[in-house]
């Protein structure tokens, strides 16, 4: 069973007066691979988003194996389901039914619900949403340029569905959503504005007559669009079925009508406008989503007499031909800034760094996550700091373990229930140790001392109305545990009342943190029914699922694999290197994430650095803090500041700048961005030659020690390049990996590296 016979999207879906997070789970084929499911369903909630809802989609026969194999209680499929949403109250099916005509949604048991289409209809478009969103449907235009459509429309933003098809289970997905409008009809042919659609009208063509009507297959055809329409001389047929891929004010859609066409066929499939031009059948209109993290806005369109952007001297860029290829545009580079980082969170990670709290590449629960938050200081005595950071405080405020101490007791004075019956603390570690010191703090003026659970013991608790809780984690950074023990709380003590106490809370953002917050605190009562208590919140990226060690590690075992192959000897460099990678999980890194210098010594920051504040050299703070800061930075220009933007979508593009390296010609600095890129941000390769052959003299720089290079970044470049997460034009590349061979500093490690690279 393929992936692509399965897909997976992640909804936020309004529900009342708040917003519930829920998996669409489509199976596009008559077979079910329980493991596979799984795998997926893991994979889409391993980010930390609790999940309240799961919609099982697909046709009846499919259905039908699924809800006979969730019924088996050794499935895989049910167990997984049933710890997600705690019983199958919170898993639903949906089908089209060939006997009614329309889509039905059913519950856990496979039951009909009634009254469900406004349900569904919020399904159909929340899912196409997001299935236009994650395939890039929305075309910005570069600066310096907009686009004039065929309706000659001036415009910096059109709607690409093409581009949706890009998923491989997307002409399923939107022919599924697509049959109540073919059902029960004679349809003898079915046209498109453009062929880019094709696809799901063939596949529309092939499953008409699969599951409803028997009989010949209708035809698939092109009308052209705006330009067909002006060049035709006939009619359009009333009986064939016209499929619009997008549109942003339903003007194509009156002209057909106007040509002759029948308004019952012709279906848009995504719409972008006004509400008062909407189309009259459209499959999604993106406009009306407004609880999902893009929202998308009604695109300004301005004749060509009127344009602003033709004003700025911005060139009009044509679309022509159904394809929609508009001129690509010029990647832009970035440069990193030192006010890039908000002021908030670069004082937080300042504050903190020193103390070995910051940490990356920690084994947790199973996950190898990029970045950790180790507590441990606040355990340890006042005199003691970990190993390799001695002199943490001597720069710092003596205090600021002590202080945070401190607020994490009056926390727990000050939010501790009344009625306090139990202390449930999370897997994430050190959370068990604060749990003993709210219980040893609370047991005085509790009379007793409370119940210590792990969230996997709290619902086998006995039941005990109108009691409380108090949930303690050293760093709330997974949100679907801490909805578990939330939905654990209801049943094991309705309507009474928790508290919860997060050291650390890591999120992607404030508004990340705030719906998180809202899905925790809401109960009986409504929102802020509980509490949610925290003393330390940082904006980072989410954890990538392969981060730079994990890369650096499948690359090193390549490396040796090929050295063998090529009766070479493997640097013991490099045996030493996966020895301490594979172990390094254990407890995480805030060392030698980064490789030493060619000249032996550990990289660290010198006496200027500006994100942390090291008093002249005078405060000694680890790589993983100068990551830390680094990855933080980087989040912030995803994000986008004053005009600029880390992103790469298909009409967007940029590239963490070349010249960053020469103005931050610290090593360890240089390290830290090259680690914390992420996707295509460091892909000179698909740039113009004059961006990567910048950054391949930077890299040859530091293997002849030349142009101000010290040579200490060398085996970091390398590996960025070896690992495939930098790119560069074929003879930079060839420059690079020669330039290294001859190199007289470079150490067996690198050269053996730039071999590889060369021969792979």
């Amino acid at each position: 069973m393929s992936v692509h016979t399965v897909s997976i999207i992640r909804l936020r879906l309004p529900e009342g007066s708040k917003v519930v997070n829920a998996l669409a789970i489509h199976l596009h084929r008559d077979e079910i691979d329980e493991e596979l499911i799984d795998n997926l369903i893991t994979r889409n909630i391993s980010s930390g988003v609790a999940i309240q809802r799961v919609y099982i989609i697909g046709h009846e026969s499919i259905l039908r194996m699924t809800i006979d194999s969730i019924g088996r209680k050794d499935a895989v499929l049910s167990n997984r389901l049933k710890r997600m949403t705690l019983d199958d109250k919170g898993v639903f099916f949906l089908t089209f039914s060939f006997s009614k005509g329309c889509h039905i949604l059913m519950d856990g048991q496979g039951d009909e619900l009634a009254n469900s289409q406004d349900v569904i209809e919020k399904l159909r478009n929340h899912i196409l949403h997001e299935l236009f969103h994650r395939t890039n449907g929305l075309i910005k235009s570069p600066k310096g340029f907009h686009y004039v459509k065929p309706s000659g429309k001036h415009v910096t933003e059109f709607l690409r569905t093409s581009n949706v098809f890009e998923d491989p289970c997307a002409s399923n997905e939107l022919c599924f959503w697509l049959f109540p409008y073919v059902f029960n009809k004679n349809v003898d042919s079915i046209s498109v504005d453009t062929t880019g659609i094709a696809v799901v009208a063939t596949e529309l063509a092939y499953q008409y007559c699969l599951y409803g009507k028997k009989g010949a297959v209708p035809v698939v055809h092109s009308f052209g669009s705006y330009e067909g329409l002006e060049s035709r001389r006939t009619r359009l047929d009333q009986d064939t079925l016209y499929l619009i891929s997008a549109s942003t004010s339903g003007s194509l859609e009156e002209k057909m009508v106007r040509c002759g066409a029948s308004r019952d066929h012709v279906i848009t499939l995504f719409y972008l406008g006004s509400k008062d031009d909407s189309a009259r059948n459209v499959l999604c209109d993106l406009g009306s989503v407004t609880t999902s993290k893009t929202r998308y806005q009604e695109i300004a369109q301005y004749e060509s007499r009127d344009c602003p952007y033709c004003a700025e001297l911005s060139f009009p860029v044509q679309l022509a031909g159904d394809q929609f290829s508009p001129e690509p545009p010029r990647v832009e580079p970035i440069l990193i800034k030192l006010n890039d980082l908000d002021k908030t969170q670069k004082d937080l990670i300042d504050k903190y760094s020193g103390f070995g709290i910051f940490k990356v590449f920690r084994n947790i629960g199973g996950r190898d996550a990029e970045f950790f938050i180790d507590i441990e200081p606040i355990f340890q005595t006042s005199d003691r700091a970990p190993d390799g950071l001695a002199n943490a405080s001597e720069a710092k405020l003596p205090d600021t373990i002590e202080r945070l101490k401190q607020r994490i007791a009056a926390l727990m004075k000050r939010g501790a229930p009344i009625h306090l019956e139990r202390i449930v603390h999370t897997n994430y570690p050190y959370s068990k140790q604060l749990a003993e010191i709210a219980a040893e703090l609370l047991a005085h003026g509790l009379k007793r001392t409370p119940d210590i659970l792990t969230a996997s013991k709290l619902r086998e608790h006995p039941e005990g109305r109108g009691t409380a809780t108090l949930v303690v984690t050293s760093c709330l950074a997974d949100a679907h545990e801490i909805m578990g023990i939330n939905r654990d709380l209801r049943t094991v003590q309705p309507a009474g009342n928790t508290t919860y106490i997060a050291t650390f809370f890591r999120n992607t953002s404030a508004a990340e943190r705030g719906a998180v917050k809202s899905s925790i605190s809401f109960g009986e009562h409504g929102p802020d029914t509980f509490n949610l208590y925290t003393i330390v919140e940082l904006d980072l990226p989410e954890c990538s699922p392969v981060n730079s060690w994990k890369f650096e590690l499948n690359t090193l075992r390549r490396v040796v694999e090929w050295s063998e192959l090529q009766n070479l000897d493997v640097p013991c460099e490099i045996a030493e290197r996966i020895a301490f990678l594979e172990s390094a999980p254990r407890n995480g890194l805030f060392e030698r994430l980064f490789w030493d210098s060619p000249k032996g010594h550990a990289l660290r920051v010198r006496p200027d650095f500006t994100l942390i504040d090291v008093f002249s050299g005078a405060r000694e703070i680890s790589q993983a803090d100068v990551y830390f800061a680094i990855a933080a930075v980087l989040h912030s220009l995803r994000n986008g500041i004053s005009g600029r933007r880390l992103t790469y979508r298909s009409h967007e593009r940029s590239v963490i700048s070349p010249e960053n390296f020469s103005r931050f010609n610290d090593a360890v600095i240089q390290s830290a961005i090259l680690r914390a890129a992420r996707d295509r941000e460091l892909g000179y390769k698909n740039c113009d030659k004059e961006l990567s052959r910048n950054m391949a003299d930077i890299i040859i720089a530091q293997a002849s020690v030349s142009r101000g290079s010290d040579g200490d970044g060398l085996p970091e470049f390398l590996l960025a390049l070896a690992t495939g997460r930098m790119t560069l034009h074929d003879d930079h590349l060839a420059e690079v990996c020669s330039a290294v061979e001859r190199s007289m500093v470079a150490t067996d490690s690198c050269k053996t590296i730039a071999k590889y690279i060369e021969d792979n």
